[in-house]
């Protein structure tokens, strides 16, 4: 009983240790954004060092890896090449900082009535409007609480499988719900993958790619329902009509999914603040609203939550340690094209673009069929390839590994998503995104490259 009793004081303490580093990075980053330059490159390296040091017994193979990879790297530059490194450790907390931020904004949203009221009603149409209904209710609750999405669309629907004996309509309504989510990296610029990937992509403004990306997105969402919306259409009880009260919930829903993405893109678009900036400012704006405009219930359970020691941090202390540190590599790397092509190394000849261009979302799923983290190889290569890409057809760079991007989250059985929305539903997560998923992620391969590689052909012709 004692050492139990000595165990647990001291796990409390390193976790509120571990808290005040995760505030004390995001605070570190708003005000850098607020005046560039306050905070030196320590300011953000030294915390985030301490707290994924703190959290070390939490980490993956995965995540362990990737850190030793960057001690080694950084090891390298610092005795060899000597790189100006402020603006990567910035970037570096700027991403730590977003995405706890993001997570603490799932978090507080799924508190939200309204919220839950969405997902209830999604998850109960009809079955020749489900599929429709789940894939598009997952993609804009996705805007809203990122992976969180898909746990609760998928644990609102795990006791209506139970009673639905047509196993097609139940693969239907499965995939619909992981497809749905998957689009999201496509756009939204509340997902990481496009914070990610125009970061490395500095040429390419979130403007430009937007009408892309919503086009990528839609036809995504298209070809899934051509494959499996119409499975077990003619079974089931007649749609329920939706009550004053869920009207109002999904119209408030709404209005919520507006100001989340029209508040970013009027900071880019209006003060000229680059995207994550602006992205990472609008997220701590809404959360603190939200926060505030919680009933007092929610707002009590929240509040023990944090004392606790419960933050959003907490649980994905292997996510922050790959994105941080495929963030450090891919700029370590790029700093070191960059210096390579000023000596002589130019940009990539039209049919290597092409070729290359086809090939790009295999380039992110493939990997991920090993248990590669599309953060690890999104990153690097947006980073890498940027450096000699051709500028005129950087837009299909983008595309290209954020379409990979979006159909390893649907179609790979180590993704999170995947993970664990597959056994909240009870089926095997290889049967969801090998068996059920296979030819939606094939035609998605096939038809993303060659929209890529068309795109740089006509971008760099003449």
């Amino acid at each position: 009983m004692s050492t139990g009793a000595a165990t647990i004081p001291a796990a409390h303490w390193r976790q509120r240790v571990v808290n005040a580093l995760m505030v004390t990075i995001v605070v570190a980053a708003v005000l850098d954004i607020l005046r560039p330059g306050t905070m030196p490159p320590w300011g953000f390296v030294a915390p985030i060092l301490a707290a994924l040091i703190l959290n070390a017994r939490n980490l993956k193979p995965g995540g362990a890896l990737t850190l030793l990879a960057v001690a080694l790297v950084l090891a390298a530059d610092v005795i060899w090449f000597r790189h100006d490194l402020s603006e990567v450790g910035r970037r570096a907390g700027l991403l730590y900082a977003l995405f706890v931020s993001l997570k603490a904004m799932g978090q507080i949203a799924s508190l939200k009535p309204e919220i839950r009221a969405v997902a209830d009603v999604v998850t109960r149409q009809p079955p020749r409007r489900s599929y429709l209904a789940l894939t598009l209710g997952t993609h804009l609750l996705g805007l809203v609480l990122n992976f969180g999405s898909v746990v609760l669309v998928a644990s609102m629907l795990a006791p209506r499988l139970k009673v639905i004996e047509a196993p097609a309509r139940q693969r239907s309504m499965i995939v619909a719900v992981f497809r749905g989510f998957a689009a999201t990296p496509l756009w939204s610029p509340l997902s990481i993958a496009p914070v990610i990937i125009l970061g490395g992509v500095a040429s390419v403004s979130y403007y430009t790619y937007m009408p892309v990306g919503l086009a990528l997105a839609l036809g995504f969402l298209w070809l899934g329902y051509v494959l499996d919306g119409s499975r077990g259409a003619g079974q089931g009880v007649p749609a329920k009509a939706l009550s004053a009260a869920e009207l109002r919930a999904l119209y408030l829903f709404l209005l919520n999914v507006v100001l989340l993405v029209g508040l970013p893109l009027a900071l880019n678009g209006l003060l000229s603040m680059r995207m994550i900036d602006a992205v990472l400012l609008s997220v701590l704006t809404i959360t603190m609203l939200w926060l505030l405009l919680l009933p007092g219930a929610e707002f009590i359970a929240w509040l023990r939550d944090i004392n606790r020691g419960d933050l959003p941090g907490n649980a994905v202390e292997n996510e922050l340690a790959i994105l941080v540190g495929a963030a450090v590599l891919g700029a370590l790397v790029a700093l070191q094209l960059s210096n390579t092509r000023a000596f002589g190394v130019g940009e990539l000849g039209r049919s290597t673009v092409i070729v290359l261009s086809f090939c790009l979302p295999l380039l992110i799923f493939a990997p991920a069929m090993i248990a590669i983290n599309p953060i690890v190889t999104g990153t690097f290569l947006a980073e890498v390839l940027s450096a000699v890409w051709p500028e005129t057809a950087a837009i299909w760079l983008v595309a290209g590994l954020l379409a990979g991007w979006t159909i390893a989250t649907s179609g790979t059985p180590f993704t999170a998503n995947l993970l664990l929305g597959s056994r909240i539903v009870g089926q095997r997560t290889v049967r969801v995104a090998l068996h059920w998923n296979a030819a939606q992620s094939l035609i998605a391969l096939a038809a993303g490259g060659g929209i890529c590689a068309l795109g740089s052909a006509w971008a760099t012709a003449g």
